[in-house]
Order: C-alpha cells, then sequence, then structure tokens
C-alpha cells in the first residue's frame, strides 16, 4: 500500500497545558477524528516540540508540532494489531515519517 504524503495531513484541536505549550486533544486523519487518551510523553526538539499519544483505539502516535508555524504533522504511528493478523484491512501499519 503506497502511502502518500496528503494521506497524513492532520488537524490538531489542542488546549493550553499549564506551562502555555499546546495539549493535543484529537486529531483528524483521513476524515476520522481520533481522540486522544493519554499523552505518554512530550519533548521539545531543536525545532519541533513532539507529542506521543494514545488513542482511544489503543493506537499510538507521534505528532510534532511547530511552535512558530502552529502546524502540526504525523510523525509515527503503531498499529500492533495490523502486526499481529488482528485486522482485515490495515489503516496503515506502522511508519516512520519525515
Amino acid at each position: 500500500m503506497e502511502i502518500k504524503k496528503d494521506d497524513l495531513k492532520i488537524h490538531v484541536e489542542s488546549e493550553m497545558g499549564p506551562s502555555g505549550e499546546p495539549r493535543p486533544l484529537r486529531f483528524y486523519l483521513r476524515g476520522r477524528c481520533l481522540e486522544i487518551q493519554e499523552v505518554i510523553d512530550c519533548w521539545l526538539g531543536s525545532d519541533y516540540r513532539y507529542f506521543k499519544v494514545r488513542t482511544e483505539e489503543n493506537h499510538v502516535y507521534i505528532l510534532r508540532q511547530s511552535p512558530e508555524e502552529a502546524a502540526w504533522k504525523l510523525t509515527l504511528f503503531s498499529r500492533e494489531d495490523y502486526w499481529r493478523g488482528g485486522i482485515d484491512a490495515p489503516f496503515l501499519g506502522r511508519a516512520y515519517l519525515a
């Protein structure tokens, strides 16, 4: 399955965290709303802020946010049930994205 850049455009709804940084609540990918159940980790890179999140479906994603542009990007996603053969049609499986 070929993954195109446009397939991975996301829109993130967030709130301001205690330190004034954005905290993602949900994001939209391919027309689907994915509610964030947990922010597992967050860290600041040289140019981006990263958030490792778990959705209600128990899938893990890493979202990247550019503080200067307020733009978000999907950097990594993992759907473990795909790798265990638990689903018929993979959503996207697992990928590292730039």
